[in-house]
């Protein structure tokens, strides 16, 4: 536990299963959730995150996993001039051809279904509340993929919706995997497009949701929210838009998540792993040198050592 002065520290209980570099990991929703993937990924985890994409409100997230579970076929494209979107999907989703995108989604279910077969733990950002839904066939849609505002109906989906839609999405994740621990966070990240009152009553509607399923299933929270808005707090922990996290506040919650589901072995592991990752990021000014000949063949050594010690790293 932290005790700077100048932060307000509060206690997260540690989880009781830890997580190893032998473990599966899959990560879905926001951008926050890619962050923090992407932490897991340079420590040497195995994870899989968002395969269709960046996805911010609840329902569309619990459509991607229902889809991918009951291994669905049905698709809701958008033909553009010059190419075929989803709209269950983000908008760095898409491919010229309805066949070619129908291939690629077919394929990501499939393996998003596999890797949460298998998978130790499967964490959840939300976040927001708001969705935009398709006028012309009541579909709430992951991204508007930049079509006419009159196409669509904005609303703060209602609690009693998501707490039902969200009840059968747990349960058809643990029918396919009974071991796997489901945890859900919030992400930091506000949207003040929809305006910052406005911001707060959706992120207010993902709690209520988030404690509802704690109170109804064995899922768990971390809360990366409540450390950046009430440990952190100061906007120089955020990027020059006020809004996302910067990289310093991203390694604080990284650090927090450690302490909370990292054993104290695993802890001094990721150390030695990001040691190494370093060694092979620096630069060498002449890679022929004797000098980058031995840093090269330390670094390998260094790295096949740790290997030995822990052959599940996935560098």
């Amino acid at each position: 536990m932290h005790t700077n002065p100048f932060f307000l520290p509060f206690s997260i209980p540690t989880s009781e299963r830890k997580i190893h570099f032998k473990d599966s990991l899959v990560f879905t929703g926001s951008c926050f959730s890619t962050e923090i993937a992407q932490c897991f990924a340079n420590s040497g985890f195995h994870v899989m995150h968002n395969p269709f994409g960046t996805t911010f409100n609840p329902i569309s997230i619990a459509n991607q996993l229902i889809k991918s579970i009951d291994l669905d076929e049905n698709i809701h494209y958008l033909k553009t001039k010059e190419r075929f979107y989803d709209w269950e999907s983000a908008n760095t989703i898409s491919r010229l051809s309805a066949d070619e995108l129908a291939d690629f989604l077919t394929k990501s279910r499939n393996d998003l279904r596999e890797k949460i077969s298998n998978a130790s733990f499967l964490f959840i950002t939300f976040g927001s509340a708001f969705a935009y839904t398709l006028k012309e066939n009541n579909l709430v849609v992951a991204n508007c993929h930049k079509q006419p505002a009159q196409l669509f109906s904005k609303e703060l989906l209602p609690l009693d919706k998501l707490q039902k839609l969200w009840l059968i999405t747990i349960k058809k994740i643990k029918a396919l995997n009974p071991s796997i621990t489901i945890c859900f966070t919030i992400s930091p990240v506000r949207h003040i497009k929809d305006g910052i009152i406005e911001n707060n009553r959706s992120k207010a509607r993902l709690f209520e949701l988030v404690t509802y399923l704690e109170e109804m299933e064995n899922v768990h929270y971390f809360p990366s929210f409540e450390i950046v808005m009430d440990e952190l707090r100061e906007y120089r922990f955020f990027k020059v838009d006020r809004i996302h996290p910067n990289q310093e506040a991203i390694n604080y919650i990284w650090e927090r998540f450690g302490e909370v589901y990292f054993s104290k072995a695993t802890i001094e592991m990721i150390a030695k792993i990001h040691s190494v990752r370093k060694a092979e990021q620096h630069v060498l000014i002449d890679s022929k040198s004797q000098e980058s000949l031995n840093h090269l063949e330390e670094t390998m050594r260094r790295k096949n050592e740790l290997s030995i010690i822990e052959p599940s790293i996935n560098w």
